[in-house]
């Protein structure tokens, strides 16, 4: 998996000096993949382009409703869908189902099975962060605002992230920062998907 964010990045965001750069390299982006399971496993999301294979019926990772079939949990994020089955039966895009939105797909002129016995298997894509160029060479272009957050969590947790204060009286000293702020946490809450 492609790092969301880079420890020159996160050293930018610091405005850390070269020295403390050559000396944290390492450690930063060790702390960058750790942040990222991290972010994952609070918003209950993919950040990163993941391939899936799974069974499911309504009450497992999906709810049907009808000719709806609506992914959850991990799977909200589905892009990309390479294999649908249905009661061991092929359905092909287009023809059997469509997919109207990264979590919604809609069977054509039938309704979904309700068997509830894992009868659809789905082989896919999920993530929130993706683009179409293969893993290897990924940006992160559809939701940069996950990129920022993770280099402001990966800031707090290196320890070296500091801020200059004021006492008003001229007296001036550093302090760590080691939270996201306020906002940042604001944000971040924002992807948590809601229980359904």
């Amino acid at each position: 998996m492609t790092a969301i964010a880079t420890a020159t990045e996160v050293f930018d965001f610091m405005g850390t000096g070269t020295e403390e750069r050559t000396a944290n390299t390492t450690a930063v982006t060790d702390i960058i993949s750790r942040v990222t399971d991290m972010i994952e496993r609070y918003i209950d999301r993919k950040l990163s382009n993941t391939a899936f294979d799974i069974k499911i019926h309504s009450g497992r990772y999906c709810e049907i409703q009808g000719n709806l079939l609506f992914l959850k949990d991990i799977y909200f994020d589905t892009h990309t869908i390479s294999e649908l089955k249905e009661d061991d039966t092929v359905l092909v895009e287009n023809t059997d189902f469509v997919m109207e939105s990264p979590n919604i797909l809609e069977r054509i002129d039938s309704c979904w099975s309700r068997a509830d016995q894992l009868n659809i298997e789905i082989t896919g894509a999920t993530g929130l962060v993706y683009d179409s160029t293969p893993e290897e060479t990924a940006t992160y272009l559809a939701i940069p605002t996950m990129k920022q957050i993770a280099i402001e969590e990966t800031a707090a947790m290196s320890g070296l992230w500091t801020k200059i204060v004021d006492d008003g009286e001229g007296n001036q000293g550093v302090i760590n920062k080691t939270n996201l702020s306020s906002h940042t946490q604001k944000i971040l809450n924002r992807y948590i998907l809601p229980i359904v």
